[in-house]
């Protein structure tokens, strides 16, 4: 993982009876421009363009700007697109030691265009145009919003991505489209070896009246509890009943309906892609990696309360974390007949992050204000997942810093 010293160098030529002369002319053609290391560069931005290609077709689908379904496609697609461009100018970095490809990935993938075209130019100044251009090319594709041509082609490439997570967001978005092409990837996708795709697949065949019984057969005798339910969510909405489901699989046809989150469904009948869409819009989960973010969503239960319930009171000791999928809230301190209010949160908002550093009892009092919806996670469970997972802790570090920084302006102003 290391760069060998000139000890390390010398021992290895000698073992292999390879002289100096031979070591340079074989590094000249491993950096030269038909060499391996240039063809893993530009190799790498052909999977990004891909990955882009994808989002903007996604983007283009019947109400792509308030789906969190596309929306999620969008943020696993450029983590991916991260991973590849760390390996094309990881290899690029090898003939121009001096680029560093950590803080230009960075910039690479940030919305911020400008940022962007920083870090272009920067790898523009060792390179020639051409690889300039074709980086440009790709980066900028993740961020495209034309969709002059909306096809399924792009999300069926998908299909073959080495990540689980890519090709399962695929399989779901491919519900959108209606051709047999999109079909038939969905259907391979049933044999998949992950359980998350095979649940993808199964949802959206099922939504799409696809998952006819010889597929629903497969589907509940699969050995993840993910995929039967996920079938069974599909094709018998609001039931739990594998027997209802399979009798409506034989016939069924659902015209224009397409996979997507129901925001009115219990978080128990939400496949896994779905749970991971709704704690991605949550700061607090927004910037976790697709593995942190599903480990994530697997702990989260979904509790109700009506106008009046207190989700916490202030004093009693702080044990739950809660992510408001919808319905409205006030935050209080003091006597009830005389509180001081502190807030209002909506709709993903997060409620109770500290609880998941310290066990201090609440500072305030969170009641409803009307019928609302909240996802739970134990702190004691998502405790476990920060000290497993490093970039869970620091997402929630940043969280809690943001808000210190907040209230400490806000003190300021008065």
């Amino acid at each position: 993982g290391g760069s060998p010293g000139a000890p390390e160098l010398e021992r290895v030529r000698r073992e292999y009876g390879i002289d100096p002369d031979e070591h340079q002319r074989m590094l000249a053609e491993v950096r030269g421009d038909s060499g391996p290391l240039l063809d893993l560069y530009r190799g790498e931005l052909d999977e990004v363009a891909t990955l882009g290609n994808a989002i903007a077709a996604a983007a283009g689908t019947p109400d792509a700007r308030q789906s969190r379904s596309v929306a999620l496609l969008g943020d696993l697609c450029r983590f991916r697109a991260g991973q590849r461009l760390q390996r094309g100018l990881g290899a690029l970095a090898q003939i121009h030691p001096e680029l560093e490809p950590g803080p230009l990935i960075r910039e690479l993938l940030s919305p911020d265009r400008t940022q962007r075209s920083t870090a272009i130019a920067e790898v523009g100044s060792h390179v020639d145009q051409a690889l300039a251009g074709a980086l440009k090319n790709a980066v900028e594709s993740l961020w495209s919003e034309s969709q002059q041509s909306v096809s399924s082609e792009p999300l069926r490439l998908l299909a073959v991505d080495a990540s689980p997570h890519i090709r399962a967001i695929a399989a779901h978005v491919l519900s959108r489209f209606d051709d047999d092409q999109a079909r038939e990837v969905a259907i391979h996708s049933m044999d998949d070896d992950n359980g998350l795709v095979r649940e993808a697949a199964a949802y959206a065949l099922g939504v799409r009246g696809r998952l006819r019984k010889e597929l629903m057969g497969k589907a509940l005798k699969d050995p993840d509890d993910r995929v039967r339910r996920a079938a069974v969510a599909a094709m018998s909405p609001g039931s739990s009943d594998p027997q209802l489901a399979l009798a409506r699989a034989e016939a069924a046809q659902t015209a224009g309906a397409f996979a997507t989150l129901n925001a009115n469904a219990r978080i128990e009948s939400l496949t896994t892609l779905e749970r991971m869409a709704l704690l991605k819009s949550v700061p607090l989960f927004a910037q976790l990696d697709p593995e942190d973010l599903e480990e994530a969503s697997l702990l989260a239960e979904e509790r109700g309360f009506a106008p009046g319930d207190d989700l916490c009171v202030e004093g009693e000791p702080g044990d739950e974390v809660f992510i408001i999928i919808d319905g409205a809230l006030e935050v209080w301190t003091g006597d009830p007949a005389n509180k001081r209010i502190l807030g209002s949160p909506k709709s993903g908002s997060c409620i109770g992050e500290m609880a998941v550093v310290d066990a201090a009892p609440r500072s305030a009092t969170v009641t409803a204000s009307q019928a609302t919806r909240t996802l739970v996670l134990p702190a004691d469970e998502f405790r476990n997942l920060i000290y497993s997972r490093p970039a869970v802790g620091q997402a929630v570090i940043d969280v809690l810093v943001t808000r210190l920084r907040r209230v400490i302006a806000e003190r300021n102003r008065k």
